[in-house]
């Protein structure tokens, strides 16, 4: 095709209004310019859905990090109430064996949550290593 061509088959060229076709621009050069654009608009929203996913992972950690403490703390609370019923409750066996297993059990929770939350702290580190 030597000639400018246009959409209706006539020799003048139509606006594409919906395309943003420009009024002096032929289809080839209008082609190359969406081309690249659209090119340009796939880099930026893979961008965007990177910061979005550094976002999120970042605020997984956060949380995670808040539950790790908050029970790290209720086992610290725990362990003190079982050090208060022995300290004025020594005759209080059930009390305080019901505190130390209160401080045990959420002790434990803490230690189950703590290395699965350091493992995927690694295996993101080593998939950004990996890049």
């Amino acid at each position: 095709m030597t000639g400018p061509s246009s959409l209706n088959g006539s020799h003048r060229l139509q606006v594409c209004s919906f395309a943003g076709r420009r009024a002096d621009e032929t289809l080839h050069a209008f082609l190359l310019r969406r081309h690249q654009e659209m090119g340009d608009e796939i880099t930026a929203f893979e961008a965007l859905t990177e910061r979005q996913a550094s976002m999120l992972w970042a605020e997984r950690e956060a949380r995670i990090a808040h539950e790790c403490s908050l029970l790290v703390g209720q086992a610290w609370i725990a362990a003190v109430v079982a050090g208060l019923f022995g300290i004025f409750r020594p005759d209080d066996w059930l009390g305080l064996m019901i505190a130390v297993s209160l401080a045990s059990m959420i002790g434990g929770i803490s230690l189950v949550r703590l290395p699965s939350a350091f493992r995927q702290a690694l295996g993101r580190i080593s998939r950004w290593r990996g890049r």
